[in-house]
């Protein structure tokens, strides 16, 4: 009698076990499926073709959006940096510079060191090492 009970549990032990495992592989097959379908729709929309011409007017609609808001509002900082940005990644070396260090002076003006250290780094960048070597010195007065 208990061995008949022993086998009848291990029995019933060994089907919920049997029923448990391929309900797993069932969820894991699901959710490979599930990954797969979004990694295939990431990959169609990562497709973008953009033409240099294309950049470029996208970098002269940022530049005229950023230069309307500096018109209005003259001691925008941000908005001095982000030109600067742009300029630099346009390759005009001048105007990124003047706009970085106009970025830089402002925001040591109202006191936001960080945000004057990150305009000095990427005036760095730029071919504009006198700007740069200024905008140092008003960062680290003596």
């Amino acid at each position: 009698m208990k061995k008949a009970l022993s086998c009848i549990v291990l029995l019933l032990f060994s089907l919920t076990f049997m029923a448990c495992t391929k309900k797993s592989e069932d969820e894991r097959s699901k959710a490979h499926k599930e990954i797969g379908e979004k990694a295939t729709r990431t990959k169609k929309r990562a497709v973008i073709e953009v033409t240099p011409e294309e950049v470029a007017k996208s970098y002269d609609e940022a530049i005229a959006k950023y230069t309307k808001a500096i018109s209005t509002k003259p001691n925008d900082a941000m908005a001095y940096y982000s030109l600067g940005i742009i300029y630099r990644k346009k390759g005009v070396d001048l105007q990124a510079a003047e706009h970085l260090y106009k970025a830089g002076i402002l925001f040591i003006e109202q006191n936001k060191r960080n945000n004057a250290l990150k305009a000095y780094e990427e005036l760095q960048k730029t071919n504009a090492k006198e700007l740069a070597q200024d905008l140092f010195e008003k960062l680290n007065p003596k």
